[in-house]
């Protein structure tokens, strides 16, 4: 026994124990044998369940030198199966003491070696060198894992975060502990640089948004200067006409005032007159109704009759040297839009197509009922109004047809915007409906709003 001791560094002595308690062997030469360990918590232990095998003990004081040590014991069985003894090994903690400095743990941190009873086996206080026997007890719940992280005081009485491993086939476990000051300054020297950068990246999603938000802004601004500039367009191509049918407006009017001086004022001369203001005066109104602006304001409307009070602007825009039909169904149901984006919508494509035709055509202008029973795009299945648009201009190629909704695509080159049927596109989404646009070169373009109906 003395020769294997000496070849274990951290044993101080290996000894045996006979079945009545009494030391009969040790490495130990200052140990007198037989002595009576009988009494020695660790021995009762293997007397107390016969099932035990294997333990580490209590901490012990040896009664030879008055050195603490851990007693490492296996059970000793005859040949007929009864107990028989033990053999046994003192482990001294100074080869504890010798690991735990290899580990070059914070000055703040605590070790401790435990039994998985929650005996305190070996323990290293914060800033010593040396392993004590604590009479503390720290145990896991079973309900946690063999190794992860526990909030207690239990290991030296401190307030700590304990690491801990189990080792359950031995009955050991390991803990480290850290203060929570020191925790919480390594926390904070592992977390100033990512707090730092998440900084940072909130000072740049909040410059990104101001950013984008004035961008919207403009392009709100932007938008709404091109309709005003397409509207103020469309006034300046139709002024020719608009001030031919004032002339006739103020040359029936003072035909009326002439032959009122001379004959009187006769119900035909007075009905003449009145007749001559109306239309001056619906003239004027269809003016204001597309030049001035609102929010949009969806409601159910009869398109033949916005059509209707629309005829003489949309004739000035579709100009001298181009025929505008219009052609009404009848018994038309209601249907869901903007009186003002109506009107800017059919008068931007009225003026479109008279581009559409530099050297004179027709444009036609019909009004149906559409029925869809199956999903087209982004219409779905029901009744809706479909005001139609026809020219017999040039036409589009696949390619222009494929853009020709894409804010400030134009084909006017110089004098377009681009804006004007991508502002149509949009107005029709916003009411529920869609535009539908068919074009060939050479075969003239058709466009349909399409207008939701409760019909």
């Amino acid at each position: 026994l003395r020769t294997r001791a000496n070849g274990i560094p951290y044993v101080r002595a290996l000894f045996m124990i006979d079945a009545r308690g009494e030391l009969v062997q040790d490495s130990d030469p200052h140990a007198s044998v037989p002595v009576d360990l009988s009494d020695r918590s660790y021995f009762r232990a293997f007397l107390d369940d016969p099932d035990l095998t294997f333990l580490i003990g209590e901490p012990i004081v040896s009664r030879t030198q008055k050195v603490r040590s851990i007693p490492v014991l296996r059970k000793l069985t005859a040949a007929d199966g009864a107990f028989a003894g033990l053999i046994g090994a003192s482990v001294e903690p100074r080869y504890l003491n010798a690991f735990y400095n290899e580990l070059e743990l914070d000055d703040a941190a605590a070790v401790a070696l435990f039994s998985t009873d929650g005996m305190v086996l070996a323990s290293r206080a914060p800033g010593d060198d040396r392993i004590v026997y604590s009479p503390r007890r720290f145990s896991i719940p079973e309900h946690l894992p063999e190794a992860g992280m526990v909030h207690s005081d239990a290991l030296d009485g401190r307030d700590r975060i304990i690491s801990y491993h189990l080792l359950p086939e031995l009955g050991l476990g390991v803990a480290v502990g850290d203060g929570m000051d020191s925790v919480r300054r390594q926390w904070w020297q592992a977390t100033w640089p990512m707090l730092l950068a998440v900084g940072a990246l909130v000072i740049l999603i909040a410059w990104l948004t101001y950013v984008l938000d004035r961008r919207q802004k403009e392009r709100v601004q932007q938008v709404q200067r091109a309709i005003t500039t397409q509207k103020l367009e469309a006034l300046g191509q139709m002024t020719g006409g608009i001030a031919h049918d004032f002339n006739n407006v103020l040359a029936a009017a003072a035909a009326s005032l002439r032959l009122i001086q001379s004959r009187g004022p006769t119900p035909e001369i007075m009905t003449a007159t009145e007749q001559a203001l109306a239309r001056g005066e619906n003239l004027v109104r269809q003016l204001m109704s597309f030049a001035r602006r609102r929010d949009l304001a969806v409601a159910r409307h009869d398109a033949n009759a916005l059509i209707a009070n629309l005829d003489q602007v949309l004739k000035h825009a579709a100009g001298p040297d181009v025929r505008l039909k219009i052609e009404l169904a009848e018994r038309l149901p209601l249907c869901w839009t903007d009186q003002t984006q109506f009107d800017a919508a059919l008068v931007n494509l009225v003026v479109n197509a008279r581009h559409a035709m530099p050297d004179g055509g027709t444009i036609r202008i019909t009004t149906a009922l559409a029925q869809r029973t199956t999903d087209a795009g982004e219409l779905p299945p029901g009744a809706y109004v479909a005001v139609i648009v026809t020219d017999t201009g040039v036409g589009m190629t696949p390619a222009t047809l494929e853009k020709i909704f894409e804010p400030f695509f134009t084909t006017k080159g110089e004098t377009g915007t681009g804006l004007g049927l991508a502002q149509i596109y949009g107005f029709m989404r916003q009411v529920g409906g869609a535009v539908l646009v068919e074009s060939a070169p050479g075969q003239g373009s058709t466009f349909r709003l399409l207008f939701r109906s409760d019909a």
